[in-house]
């Protein structure tokens, strides 16, 4: 509809109307009222004398309004979710940016407003973005770079700086296309553009200028030739390591790594080596048809998604020497062989995630979502529309919430979201809690005790010592079914949990109680 509504052989008409804009689907009733679903929520109307006339005003259920989930991001204890944009698998290049926000189970419309434009000929809204970075400082300014338009600056819900070719060393051909944004641990801004400059730094002192302020002369370029026209690029900036690495995505990608040594106005120190093949530890070639995504575990190693399954990089250090070698996981086949298959031979990963406790949450484009144990050897969990509420069987991304331990996963066909067992550790065990607690008797589910230290040791006893269970936390927390080493429900009464690091050594004693009541 997008606001002019003509429905023919029931009413012939033109009216504009801002709650009838882009409207998914309608529902014409005996009465000759009509439902409709579009951007601003579910609303029921009629026609008078050819003017819309509202019999329910639009609203909106507690969910996303984004139905293609491509970009999930949490940020200061909040979930942000946007659409689809330019990315591998999608057509449409002229695309309304959607977010949504979830914050302590309540779902928010993040609208921006108006943007300023360039190119963008589809209506003065933030159209085909890519990933968000947030700024470190300030949890309501984020970074968002897009197809056409450049990079935008958005505090709150509003533009407030844009950065095209004229105030950026954004190359401006048919289109600023700016495919990447990420902060360093100094909190200097990297952007991948597409183009030449093939990549550029914002310092942080220079990320407060004002539109009209900033020049092309505030910015660090890099012209790298091999990461040239990088259209679906991806940035890792470890934290374990000094080597960046980019994706350049698509037929014909690569794997770009280089250290600029801190000196950001000259690359002619700089190291760099790009990959189209790695060699494995077995003197293997692996050539993938194209790279996919990046991600940095809990132990500095890099795992990278490709057409045909991951690798990883066990000692990134060691990138630009002549032996340097990938690994490519092999999981024996338990047949009574020596023969082993690697881990997701010729699947094509769209996402890694690594989680609290080290393990890789790999999304695929045809084969659902797999959990993978932290060094890769056994596949922990295997999700389709199946065998769980999987939407859809091609996942585009998905992150774990480092506090609740839940998974938020991004398919073509919607968000699913799953409470796994794994969440970020804690340095001491002065936040441990357990919830629910109170346990009430038709309570049938698990009992988590979060907050732990890596791999804690977690005893459970009744206030006598008599111990009903004993295991080790998954990152910070661990789960209890409430039942005793028999299978059988504990009776009322308190429960108290001891936690002892197994790294550290450090033992502390009853950290939490639970209280049970059957």
């Amino acid at each position: 509809m997008n606001g002019a509504v003509q429905l023919d052989n029931i009413f012939n008409f033109q009216n504009k109307s801002e709650y009838l804009v882009n409207v998914e689907t309608s529902s014409y009733e005996k009465d000759k009222s009509i439902w409709a679903l579009g951007e601003q929520g579910l609303c029921h109307f009629k026609m008078e004398n050819n003017q819309v006339v509202m019999l329910k005003e639009p609203f909106l259920a507690n969910t996303l309004n984004v139905s293609d989930p491509w970009n999930l991001v949490i940020h200061d204890n909040k979930l942000y979710v946007s659409n689809s944009g330019p990315r591998i698998g999608t057509e449409n290049q002229y695309v309304k940016t959607h977010i949504s926000v979830l914050d302590q189970g309540d779902w928010s419309v993040l609208d921006v407003g108006e943007t300023p434009l360039v190119n963008n000929k589809h209506g003065k809204y933030l159209c085909s973005s890519y990933n968000l970075a947030f700024d470190p400082d300030d949890p309501n300014t984020f970074y968002v770079g897009t197809w056409f338009e450049g990079m935008y600056k958005i505090k709150g819900n509003e533009c407030v700086v844009h950065y095209t070719h004229l105030n950026s060393p954004f190359s401006l051909n048919w289109a600023i296309s700016v495919p990447c944004v990420e902060f360093d641990d100094n909190k200097n801004l990297w952007v991948v553009p597409m183009g030449t400059p093939s990549l550029c730094m914002l310092p942080r002192e220079k990320q407060s200028v004002s539109t009209d302020e900033i020049t092309k002369d505030d910015w660090y370029q890099f012209d790298y030739p091999e990461i040239a026209n990088n259209k679906y690029a991806k940035l890792l900036i470890p934290k374990h390591s000094t080597a960046k690495w980019v994706v350049k995505g698509s037929w014909g990608g690569l794997i770009f790594a280089f250290d600029d040594k801190g000196t950001y106005n000259t690359t002619a120190d700089d190291k760099t080596k790009s990959f189209t093949s790695f060699t494995d530890q077995d003197n293997k070639t692996f050539d993938p048809s194209y790279y996919t995504c990046i991600a940095e575990d809990n132990n500095g190693q890099i795992w990278i998604g490709t057409s045909s399954g991951p690798i990883v990089i066990t000692n990134p250090n060691n990138v630009f020497n002549d032996n340097f070698r990938c690994t490519r996981i092999k999981i024996a086949r338990n047949d009574g062989t020596d023969n082993a298959d690697y881990l997701l031979q010729n699947i094509e990963i769209t996402d890694i995630f690594v989680d609290g406790a080290n393990r890789k949450w790999i999304g695929t484009t045809e084969s659902g979502l797999y959990v993978v144990s932290s060094d890769g050897s056994e596949i922990l969990e295997h999700f389709t529309t199946e065998n769980s509420q999987l939407p859809s069987n091609r996942v585009t991304e998905v992150v774990v919430d480092p506090v609740t331990g839940v998974a938020y996963v991004g398919t073509t066909n919607g968000l699913a979201a799953y409470r796994s067992d794994a969440v970020q550790a804690s340095e001491d065990y002065s936040s441990v809690y357990a919830f629910p607690n109170p346990v009430r008797p038709d309570y049938e589910g698990w009992i988590s005790v979060t907050g732990l230290m890596d791999n804690s040791l977690v005893k459970i006893t009744d206030v006598a010592g008599n111990l009903f269970f004993e295991g080790y936390s998954n990152g910070g927390q661990i789960s209890w079914d409430g039942r005793d080493r028999k299978g059988n429900r504990v009776k009322t009464g308190v429960y108290l949990v001891f936690a002892s690091s197994t790294t550290t050594g450090k033992q502390s004693g009853v950290v939490t109680k639970i209280l049970v009541v059957n």
